[in-house]
């Protein structure tokens, strides 16, 4: 079976157990960004998801190990909200 490959800008759901310290814990939607403030940018309407990315908890994954699927591609506007902030921390 072929894995998923994650594109910049597709919402993915990833399996994050275990959990490290204050780590949400679970099957939770990512953002990939492939490789302004505040840290957490509301997911519009128009997408399947609800909730927040919280651009603040920037991780390293291996996609196989963490079960990775697509959900969805993020719309494009929420995408460039997200690399703008990340180029102000980083």
């Amino acid at each position: 079976m072929a894995h998923y490959i994650a594109k910049k800008g597709d919402f993915v759901a990833l399996t994050f157990d275990p959990q490290s310290g204050h780590e949400q814990k679970g099957r939770r939607p990512a953002l990939d960004t492939d490789r302004k403030i505040p840290f957490h940018v509301k997911i519009p309407e128009e997408s399947s998801l609800t909730g927040f990315v919280m651009v603040e908890q920037v991780k390293s994954i291996d996609y196989v190990a963490r079960n990775i699927r697509l959900i969805e591609p993020a719309p494009i506007q929420l995408l460039d909200e997200v690399l703008a902030i990340l180029k102000l921390c980083l």
